[in-house]
């Protein structure tokens, strides 16, 4: 039972970051209004965490605007079919929970959250969800 819910969670989880990757990749992609609007919206956060996210969007992102709007998707599609094809489950996991925590930070609050907690759930459910993976007939047998 434990293996089917991961299994449901990891196909899930994957098929998500697969949309999201796919759809930015298809469509016209353009971080820079959110990256813009994230600043805007930092007024509201404590100071040491404004001062952060602002200081790495204004010197980091925003500068570098192009290969942000060719790498999250990239990173949004790599990490997605990590977690559906169980290949690297704990680094796709990785990816998708930072990415989540990231875009949380700049204010896109939509599935987010689900998405932060549906990565944190299969974590912690990681040796039930190795069960049905290509990754499942190299891997060692766990015993947790």
């Amino acid at each position: 039972m434990k293996a089917a819910v991961a299994l449901v969670l990891r196909l899930v989880l994957g098929a998500f970051w697969i949309w999201a990757g796919l759809t930015k990749i298809v469509g016209h992609f353009d971080a820079g209004p959110f990256l813009t609007a994230a600043v805007s919206r930092s007024a509201v956060a404590p100071e040491a965490v404004r001062l952060a996210l602002t200081g790495a969007i204004v010197h980091v992102a925003l500068p570098h605007v192009v290969a942000v709007n060719l790498i999250v998707p990239w990173l949004e599609l790599a990490a997605g079919l990590s977690i559906l094809l169980g290949i690297a489950i704990a680094w796709g996991v990785a990816g998708a929970a930072a990415m989540s925590v990231l875009f949380l930070m700049c204010g896109a609050v939509g599935t987010n959250p689900l998405l932060l907690f549906g990565a944190v759930l299969l974590a912690m459910s990681h040796s039930y969800a190795r069960a049905w993976t290509l990754h499942a007939p190299r891997a060692p047998a766990t015993t947790i």
